[in-house]
């Protein structure tokens, strides 16, 4: 998975607009400073050779302008080995900005100057020294190994800037491990700025004025997003980024964070004081208060449950018991109408009786 290039460019046109002049300041002076003044120190030391002879400008004794050129980078390279680690400043201010760090006017030179001579000058300087070594010692096997290697060691600066505690040797490995597998992408990125080079190029470096601070954003901003995905995909872990100092001070609070704290002496008097002995505390005897007693209560009488008894059922009364008895069956009831109707109703014995 390769990072957005097109969306890191359009976010570094966006982040220097309106500061494209003091950005470029500030990589002017860091530049001359690490570079350009060895150059200028040897063309100034020939100047006075110049003058005396002045038919050496169109033929020139190669051996005198050697000589010459020799004692000027002598004096200009000790200056230029001095301020290299202000490179490694530079790459920390470029870091601040993109996150959002407002400074302030001359800001920039502030903090690049403060944090280059510091107590971490000699780490940063070993830094760039080592790194220029190893690079060229490549170069001299052959330049496709030279090239390799400066990819290895692309985010050194930026490292060293974001994690000062760390050593030259530790920023070298973390950068390594960061960009391993990762070095055709970077090498695509950096020939995306081919044109914006050929421009400077075409406008005798005044279109500088403009690339040079959009590149060192966007290279910012390629290394902030570079380092994000490598947590991401566990390419990297946040213990890559503590030198070994903070590793071992991380492990010891881990190991003992939660020991007891240390056996702490009294305080002794000074001498020439009296002694005071430390006051006693007195012995207080707990104070109960006095309860009356309490008159026991007689129990309150549960109301006896009366047993339940059944219903007594009256015996039926019986008439004719003779006739009960013979039977031993219940006879059958007849119904009787009324006797002022029983003149409707004819009885055939009556009838029987008469004839």
């Amino acid at each position: 998975m390769e990072l957005n290039r097109a969306l890191i460019k359009q976010q570094a046109r966006q982040l220097i607009k309106g500061k494209v002049f003091i950005l470029f300041l500030i990589i002017f002076v860091v530049g001359f400073l690490t570079g350009g003044i060895s150059g200028i120190f040897s063309y100034v030391k020939e100047i006075p050779y110049y003058i005396q002879n002045p038919d050496t400008l169109t033929n020139f004794s190669g051996n005198v302008r050697n000589y010459e050129y020799s004692g000027g980078f002598s004096f200009g390279g000790i200056l230029t080995f001095v301020f290299w680690p202000l490179a490694v400043a530079l790459a920390g201010m470029f870091l601040q900005f993109i996150r959002g760090t407002q400074f302030d006017l001359g800001g920039e030179f502030t903090y690049v100057f403060k944090n280059t001579f510091d107590k971490n000058y000699v780490q940063k300087f070993l830094l760039k020294l080592l790194v220029a070594i190893f690079t060229g010692l490549w170069c001299i096997l052959f330049i496709i190994p030279g090239i390799v290697y400066h990819y290895k060691t692309y985010f050194v600066d930026f490292i060293m800037a974001d994690n000062p505690e760390m050593t030259w040797k530790e920023t070298i490995e973390l950068s390594k491990k960061m960009t391993n597998g990762h070095k055709g992408e970077l090498f695509v990125f950096d020939l995306s700025f081919i044109l914006w080079y050929m421009l400077v190029g075409f406008t005798f470096f005044i279109a500088g004025i403009y690339v040079y601070p959009y590149i060192a954003t966007a290279q910012a901003l390629y290394y902030e997003n570079f380092k994000a995905r490598g947590l991401q995909t566990g390419e990297l872990n946040e213990t890559d980024f503590l030198s070994a100092s903070q590793k071992a001070a991380q492990a010891y609070n881990n190991n003992f964070g939660n020991a007891q704290q240390p056996y702490q002496a009294p305080v002794q008097q000074p001498m020439g004081q009296p002694y005071q002995a430390p006051v006693q505390p007195q012995y207080q005897p707990p104070q109960e208060q006095y309860q009356p007693p309490v008159a026991p209560v007689a129990p309150v009488a549960q109301p006896v449950e009366q047993p339940i008894e059944a219903p007594v059922q009256e015996a039926p009364v019986v008439e004719n018991v003779d006739n009960v008895a013979e039977d031993e069956a219940p006879q059958e009831s007849f119904y009787t109408p009324p006797a002022d109707v029983q003149q409707y109703f004819s009885s055939d014995n009556t009838e029987d009786n008469q004839q």
